[in-house]
């Protein structure tokens, strides 16, 4: 169950993602500094989008999203997850990425 209140947080969080949303918390903490304020919040607010992807997807104009995983280059940890809008290419995404976190980032193949 969500609230009409978590709902709206999670379309602004998406409009400030503009299209790139990072859901590793550090990652979208540095996207997003207005909506996701603290892990703890940053965390529940990943939650929420997990859990409401379906709806969202279906109310967002332009909804055509797909995910990518990603982590820094030459690292040899996790992948994390990213949501992205059709209209950005992998490339700009990618860009947007090292360029919100200051690290370099590869995507899975």
């Amino acid at each position: 169950m969500w609230s009409w209140t978590e709902y709206q947080q999670l379309l602004s969080l998406w409009e400030e993602a503009d299209g790139v949303m990072p859901l590793n918390p550090q990652h979208l903490m540095k996207r997003c500094p207005v909506n996701s304020k603290g892990v703890t919040r940053t965390k529940e607010l990943i939650q929420g989008w997990k859990r409401s992807e379906i709806l969202i997807i279906n109310t967002i104009r332009k909804s055509d999203l797909y995910l990518r995983e990603y982590r820094p280059v030459d690292s040899s940890s996790r992948w994390s997850s990213v949501v992205i809008a059709a209209n950005v290419v992998s490339e700009v995404a990618k860009t947007v990425l090292d360029e919100s976190t200051g690290v370099a980032f590869e995507f899975k193949t």
